[in-house]
């Protein structure tokens, strides 16, 4: 059977569709999966490791502001839905999958007027545009947060299973520790800033790393700097002298073994982000993007923070001297990063993507 799924963009959106394809290929052999994405997005990066075909389409982003680029943008959006059309034509999918992300709608247009069932997967308690486009032509509308459901005009489609993860993410600590070759004393932080990358992320951490972590002997670092910010940090770790110990990478492919094996996390609060921190068991620092929709990162990160679950930073108010005295309160309190483990796993439930296949298998 085949299975096509629409997403992208971001590594927000194609993680998730990345999980619900390996549940699917655990539960029907003969799958076939199949993925649609814009011509810009991180989906061909992510897509390289694994052996699923991508299609692409032109699409992109609105600017929030009045800008000569929202005229291409909309001429992309007109014909989206038709070059959709084109390619679910030519693959002949039994079902639709939209994680969000440029291409999620038009491949839902498509795929209804098609008479192929379309189902929609929403990680964040605000829902996305390109979800809230697409719900008319859902069959369902899978959703994270019950509370999504309010900013829906279908809620009676919408069904709550939580947020899909990819099976590495459910290594425990020990093993990952192990691993990575890191004694029982040694203290991992592990920071990025998403796929793209986030300057307030790299900014703060690398001039801690440089001023003051390098001092600590025990401290090993993972940092990624994310795909638009490497350039302006290339050869940084070289340039300031900073240890082997020490990795500053431009992306981590495949983060799930370093998560788990983490004492400290520092890192945006996308929803997958946060379910993937959750099943790590991790202790981490929440630093939300502001300039998302509905400041639905900043919605996620609190509600950690009122579990006692995570430590919540705020980016438009946040000094070096407010995240170095944050991160190091938290190096030097093992009792309150096990509260915290303990904590942020109540955020996750192992039962989310078997939830997931018995809502897609229903409609096959």
């Amino acid at each position: 059977m085949k299975y096509l799924f629409a997403s992208g963009g971001t590594a927000g959106h194609i993680n998730p569709a990345l999980a619900i394809a390996e549940t699917v290929k655990k539960n029907d052999r003969n799958a076939e999966i199949f993925f649609l994405g814009s011509l810009h997005g991180v989906e061909g990066e992510l897509l390289k490791k694994t052996d699923y075909p991508l299609y692409r389409i032109a699409i992109r982003g609105f600017e929030r502001k009045f800008s000569l680029k929202n005229l291409a943008s909309l001429y992309y959006a007109l014909l989206a839905p038709t070059r959709a059309k084109h390619i679910i034509r030519k693959l002949s999918p039994a079902i639709v999958i939209g994680t969000g992300g440029y291409a999620s709608w038009p491949a839902a247009v498509a795929a209804h007027s098609l008479h192929i069932p379309v189902v929609l997967h929403e990680s964040n308690a605000y829902p996305g545009l390109s979800i809230r486009m697409a719900e008319k032509c859902a069959d369902k509308i899978l959703l994270n947060f019950e509370e999504a459901k309010k900013h829906l005009k279908a809620p009676e489609k919408a069904v709550t299973v939580g947020n899909p993860i990819r099976s590495g993410f459910r290594e425990t600590r020990e093993a990952a520790r192990a691993r990575l070759g890191l004694r029982r004393n040694d203290l991992f932080l592990l920071s990025f800033g998403g796929s793209l990358g986030a300057s307030v992320i790299n900014e703060n951490l690398l001039s801690w790393l440089t001023e003051r972590g390098k001092y600590i002997d025990n401290l090993y670092c993972t940092h990624s700097l994310g795909i638009n910010e490497a350039k302006k940090y290339a050869d940084y770790a070289q340039k300031n002298d900073l240890p082997s110990r020490f990795r500053i990478l431009p992306y981590i492919d495949s983060i799930s073994t370093l998560m788990s094996a983490a004492d400290i996390t520092v890192s945006r609060a996308g929803a997958s982000t946060i379910t993937e921190l959750a099943a790590s068991r991790a202790a981490a620092i929440l630093i939300p993007s502001p300039y998302v929709a509905e400041d639905h990162q900043t919605k996620n990160a609190k509600a950690l923070e009122e579990k006692g679950a995570a430590i919540l930073l705020n980016e438009k108010t946040l000094t070096n001297e407010t995240f170095s005295d944050t991160l190091e309160h938290l190096i030097a309190s093992p009792h309150l990063r096990e509260t915290m483990r303990k904590r942020i796993a109540e955020f996750y439930s192992p039962k989310t993507n078997a939830l997931i296949y018995r809502e897609i298998a229903s409609l096959l």
